[in-house]
């Protein structure tokens, strides 16, 4: 039913399960001829709040309220996926005026003297703020940005009654999550197919 919703679509989807629980699922969908993109990822929560980060003094993080500062995140986030492979229209086509000024929504970006740099996502589901589509444009990394906005995120998630933060981490996030205070639950571990439409 997948495979048929998003062929119509012209569109591939993912699986998702984590690893030790939802073995079978993952078994079922590369037995469907599905393949995974990297190794499973860290599946990781932070309880409570952490503070803000100091920001370099050419650098501000601004809450997302407008469609000009949405086409600013998804280029952010563009440019800092494509060191993984992710095609640039992907960000595109996921953080969109409808998805991200969603009520249940937040979206920081920051921004340097030279345009958006850097930014997050929390998305509120019941108690769970769930952080997503952290990036730094290449180049700005290494300046601590990535810290600032999650911080920024996490209060802003927090804020739209999230009582728990949860995030996957990528290889480049991880070290910097568990520094913030962020702990390993699990291992998430996604599995994908690129069909083309017949």
């Amino acid at each position: 039913r997948a495979r048929d919703f998003f062929r119509a679509r012209r569109r591939g989807f993912g699986v998702y399960g984590l690893v030790g629980r939802d073995d079978d699922v993952i078994e079922a969908a590369e037995a469907a001829g599905m393949f995974a993109v990297g190794d499973p990822a860290p599946l990781m929560v932070l309880e409570g709040r952490i503070g803000p980060a100091e920001l370099p003094g050419d650098v501000q993080i601004e809450r997302v309220a407008t469609p000009e500062q949405v086409a600013d995140a998804a280029a952010v986030c563009s440019d800092a996926y494509s060191v993984y492979g992710m095609p640039g229209e992907v960000a595109t086509a996921c953080l969109t005026p409808r998805t991200t000024l969603a009520p249940h929504t937040a979206v920081v970006i920051a921004y340097d003297a030279d345009g958006p740099v850097a930014t997050a996502s929390a998305r509120v589901e019941r108690v769970v703020s769930y952080i997503a589509w952290v990036g730094t444009v290449q180049r700005a990394m290494r300046r601590g940005l990535g810290d600032a906005v999650t911080r920024a995120a996490t209060a802003a998630g927090l804020e739209l009654g999230g009582e728990v933060t949860a995030l996957v981490a990528s290889p480049m996030g991880a070290p910097v999550y568990r520094r913030m205070g962020f702990v390993d639950v699990g291992q998430h571990a996604s599995r994908v197919t690129m069909d083309a439409p017949t």
